[in-house]
């Protein structure tokens, strides 16, 4: 079905999908959505959490304590409200609960990193870091107690790092399994974090933005935006970072030193990552929920074909990138269509050029070949290389190649969009000029009768 939405030139975000509201009774406070692409919500009102998959409906989980905040991550959603000691872990394959606990110390935040999760906790004097499997067993402890760390969304972690910020505005960084930090002294004091491959992302109220990595300060970007606790951050492959304001409803996006600006098409009360370059926006007002990929399409370039001694077989050689480096497995595939049959392989890696061979189809007629790349954020590239005429499945002479066209990103919904409002517009002007004239030739006719 479509809906009513503008496409807007910017980051070139595209809307894959739209999913019907889950039927909750209460509003929930948090989402995150896991491997399988269910979508989890907390429902702190009715003490549970909730799965939804569009096709299925929804599973509701009871937990027994309110949780606001969730995190997922190795298969386990982890459920938790900032200020409270209790804690669920919830097998997200099987939903439900394989872990419970209310120790000592109220948690501050919880945070994915490598192969399990770290709990920040408060006590009157100090802070600690407790790493736990994702069956609940404690494997590691680090006290803070010289440092006082802030008491909301005071943490961001990845692989063996966990980053905290404090409240005279510094940032600590911590190593799994060994004791101490190590402090970034930061010249404004940050609002939000997101991690990403051991490195976080810090952003000010002000809007400037600082990528640090163990070893210190990697870039430092300003981009004139407003900054929130309580918006979305969100790092992205190849150090790009994406954040989303709930009040002003746009996207920003930091990709090296470029900074773009994107209106939203929809007003949203959640956000949450699917896979890597996905955003799931779940809009209340509107009671549906959306599907937007952020994900950059990959380039091909440099392509040709040659017809091999035999006539039988064709070499295709490319120059294929991804921004993001997440080529889909068994991608870029070379491929070739004569008439109705179509034959496709898999291209070899040689440095920096993809090479394959491509057997010619039986039959006669003119032979397309061409090269096509996709990558986990759903951008399906193809560029024509060549066109050969077949006889008796062998290439006639030497055959005649075309300059290749610049490759075509599949269509979207974003794309598809612009198109049903103009042509609902030239409905709409049709049908009012064809009524204007029908309305002025009966009055022409009414007036000679007289």
């Amino acid at each position: 079905m479509l809906f009513s939405l503008l496409a807007i030139p910017g980051l070139g975000v595209r809307y894959l999908e739209e999913f019907e509201y889950p039927p909750l009774e209460s509003q929930p406070s948090a989402m995150v959505v896991d491997d399988a692409g269910g979508i989890w919500l907390a429902l702190p009102e009715e003490g549970s959490v909730a799965r939804y998959v569009p096709e299925a409906g929804l599973r509701i989980v009871d937990l027994g304590f309110k949780a606001t905040d969730l995190v997922y991550a190795h298969g386990v959603v982890a459920a938790f409200q900032p200020g409270s000691s209790e804690i669920a872990f919830v097998d997200a394959a099987r939903s439900v609960v394989t872990w419970r606990s209310s120790e000592a110390g109220l948690i501050d935040d919880v945070v994915a990193v490598s192969g399990s999760f770290v709990l920040v906790k408060s006590f009157p004097t100090m802070s600690l870091l407790v790493q736990l499997t994702p069956k609940g067993e404690a494997i590691w402890e680090n006290m803070i107690a010289d440092k006082v760390l802030e008491r909301n969304r005071v943490a961001a972690g990845s692989d063996e790092y966990v980053w905290l910020r404090t409240s005279e505005g510094s940032l600590l960084v911590v190593e799994l399994g060994r004791e101490g930090y190590k402090e970034f002294r930061m010249e404004k004091k940050p609002v939000l974090l997101a991690s990403r491959e051991g490195k976080v992302w810090a952003v000010d109220p002000e809007g400037g933005v600082t990528r640090i990595s163990i070893r210190g300060v990697e870039a430092r970007v300003n981009t004139g935006f407003t900054a929130r606790l309580g918006d979305y951050v969100f790092a992205l492959p190849s150090n790009r970072l994406a954040i989303l304001s709930r009040i002003e409803n746009i996207l920003v996006e930091i990709s090296g030193d470029r900074v773009s600006k994107e209106q939203l098409q929809v007003r949203f009360l959640l956000a949450a990552m699917r896979g890597s370059s996905s955003i799931v926006l779940l809009d209340a007002s509107e009671k549906r929920v959306l599907v937007a990929s952020l994900s950059r399409p990959p380039v091909i370039s440099d392509a040709s074909a040659q017809v091999l001694s035999d006539g039988q077989r064709i070499q295709v050689r490319a120059r294929v990138s991804d921004p993001d480096e997440d080529l889909a497995s068994g991608y870029p595939r070379a491929a070739a269509l004569l008439g109705t049959q179509v034959v496709s392989t898999e291209m070899s890696r040689e440095g920096e050029i993809y090479t394959a061979e491509l057997a010619v189809p039986v039959g006669d007629g003119a032979l397309r070949v061409y090269v096509q790349a996709l990558d986990l954020g759903g951008n399906d590239m193809r560029l024509d290389v060549a066109s050969f005429e077949v006889m008796g499945g062998k290439v006639v002479g030497s055959g005649s190649v075309q300059p290749p066209p610049q490759p075509q990103p599949s269509t979207g919904i974003s794309e598809i969009l612009p198109l049903a409002v103009e042509m609902a517009f030239f409905v709409i002007l049709v049908t009012t000029l064809t009524l204007f004239w029908v309305s002025r030739a009966r009055s022409r006719g009414k007036k000679r009768r007289r």
